[in-house]
């Protein structure tokens, strides 16, 4: 199909939306203009070739715009009309030219790839001379595009679906609903540049009119839920759409520094609201379930090493209003971190880390306090259990990064450890180790479980081989607090063995750490057969030599140390 034949169906479709006639003496031309569209649609879908001569043409993209602009006129005109089947015609023709668009994106992305070579051999192939969008223009006419007319349209529809809904007459819902996904196709399609398109072409988004447009989609959620409309397509499509929204740092930048709740207020839809009832909804495959999940997941990729993050975090938390939100968002962040295979360029660890040790020392604060009351009311125990499931995932997300060098040395550069230790010490004066056939809590402790295990993994990690660290833990009385956790306790799993490995590393060759757990007896903690036993599984045999306790090494830590160099 020529650029001729598709300005002409497009003008059709102007001609059609102004038109003043009734259904009955238009309805044949609306029908025949929707078959040469269809025709259109498929050809661009499945031809690259067309596709991109189409795309490369700064005339279809006028009448692109102008169509939209057209309709949009008319439904502010006269809203009511909304419900007639001409304007639902009309919505159809305007949701074909919103697929052609979305379709002539994809053209355009490739065309841009091109080198200077690559793209004049297409124009002496397609017999055209300059007529080809820059990356300047495209900017200029899509993002433009992408703010003034396909949101607001979006909008629109998302609107006259809620009042559709809330009147009573679902009927003519589905027209208006598949131009909305069709919008969202759209979006998406526009806002996925590639890492190389990147260096040539830089996306200008109006941030305002963008976080307008995410603060207002929540509203719309419980609506689809009601009408029980949202389909695995139109998830996708708006989950894209975020991921790469999010994937531009400069807008992630403006996001959290200038609109904080409206971002807090899309994630906890998400998080707290969209997903779950997507979840609970059996209409959804588990094929469908586990596309979506990763697909939502891939939201928060960028946004985990962005170097805003950790100010954000910290001020929403401060608001109060939105901790459950930030529980959810930083589970989604622990997921990402602890699952990911290839490491992180060095600039985006040390964003992780840097926002990880700030949250750390909120959460721990803000817990702290919390830990140490004797008695806390309904609320505060809440907000701690809140805190707790947050500071859960900021150290297992630490714990699982401390297997590169570089987030260790950050770590003891900023002193973390000390952080580390005085939390730990917080959390064992006010929590109790349970056994297993004791159910009852002794007064003022508080539930706080896990933690501990998680710390006794990244202490473990930063004494590995640093004799600094080593002295630091003896200075501080970290040495006793590692030995008061080598016993079973149901509330941290495995803690006895991370103790007793994290042990083996704080006394390998390090004479005063081992004198200083020889003489544990002389200062009133007695090497009995339990701390014995501790010793030998870390690789130390307990002797008396003189009337003095000393401790010699065995083979077991030759294995422990084979071990932990195979693993």
């Amino acid at each position: 199909m020529t650029r001729q034949s598709s300005l002409t169906v497009l003008s059709e479709i102007i001609e059609l939306q102004n038109s003043p006639k009734p259904l009955p003496e238009i309805e044949p031309q609306i029908k025949e203009c929707l078959s040469k569209f269809s025709f259109l649609l498929v050809l661009t879908s499945n031809d690259a070739t067309e596709r991109q001569m189409l795309a490369n043409s700064l005339s279809i993209w006028t009448k692109i715009n102008e169509a939209i602009q057209v309709y949009m006129e008319n439904t502010r005109k006269d809203p009511q009309t909304t419900r007639t089947p001409l304007v639902c015609y009309r919505t159809r023709l305007i949701r074909g030219v919103i697929l052609f668009a979305r379709n002539l994106i994809v053209g355009l992305r490739s065309l841009l790839l091109y080198s200077d070579a690559e793209r004049a051999d297409f124009y002496s192939r397609m017999g055209l001379r300059n007529k080809d969008i820059s990356g300047d223009l495209l900017i200029e006419s899509l993002y433009v595009n992408h703010s003034n007319n396909i949101i607001p349209l979006c909008l629109t529809f998302l609107d006259i679906i809620k009042e559709l809904e809330e009147s009573g007459c679902p009927e003519f819902v589905d027209v208006y609903y598949n131009a909305m996904v069709a919008c969202f196709e759209y979006l998406s399609n526009i806002t996925n540049i590639s890492a190389e398109l990147k260096k040539s072409v830089t996306p200008d988004y109006n941030a305002d009119a963008l976080l307008d447009f995410l603060a207002a989609l929540p509203n719309y959620w419980d609506v689809f839920a009601r009408l029980d409309i949202i389909e695995t397509n139109l998830l996708l499509c708006v989950f894209v759409y975020f991921r790469n929204l999010f994937s531009d740092d400069e807008l992630l930048s403006r996001i959290f520094h200038d609109h904080p709740l409206a971002i807090v207020n899309l994630v906890g839809t998400c998080l707290l609201r969209l997903m779950p009832s997507v979840r609970n909804n059996e209409k959804f495959t588990e094929k469908q379930l586990e596309q979506l999940e990763i697909v939502s997941l891939s939201m928060y990729v960028n946004m985990v090493s962005h170097e805003g993050l950790g100010t954000f975090l910290i001020e929403a938390a401060k608001s109060g209003n939105d901790e459950q939100t930030i529980v959810e968002l930083l589970r989604m962040f622990q997921i990402i971190l602890t699952s990911k295979e290839n490491g992180w360029d060095k600039l985006k660890l040390v964003n992780i880390v840097a926002w990880l040790m700030d949250y750390f020392k909120f959460a721990a604060k803000e817990a702290g306090a919390l830990l140490e009351k004797k008695e806390l009311d309904d609320d505060e125990k809440e907000r701690l259990s809140r805190l707790h499931l947050q500071v859960i995932s900021v150290l297992d997300s630490l714990s699982s990064l401390t297997q590169y060098d570089e987030v260790r040395q950050m770590l003891n550069h900023y002193h973390f450890l000390s952080d580390l230790i005085s939390f730990f010490k917080v959390v064992e004066r006010n929590t109790f180790k349970k056994k297993l056939k004791e159910d009852c809590a002794p007064p003022h402790t508080k539930p706080f479980p896990q933690v501990k295990l998680i710390i006794v993994e990244i202490i473990t990690a930063l004494v590995y081989e640093n004799f600094e660290n080593q002295e630091f833990m003896r200075d501080v009385h970290g040495l006793e607090l590692i030995l008061n956790n080598c016993n079973l306790d149901a509330h941290e799993p495995f803690i006895k063995e991370r103790a007793i490995l994290c042990i083996k590393y704080l006394l390998l060759d390090n004479p005063r750490n081992q004198e200083f757990v020889a003489k544990l007896e002389a200062k009133g903690t007695s090497i009995d057969s339990k701390n014995e036993a501790i010793l030998e599984q870390a690789g130390f045999e307990v002797n008396i030599e003189d009337g003095k306790v000393k401790l010699k090494k065995t083979g077991r830590l030759t294995e422990l140390e084979q071990f932990a160099s195979s693993s």
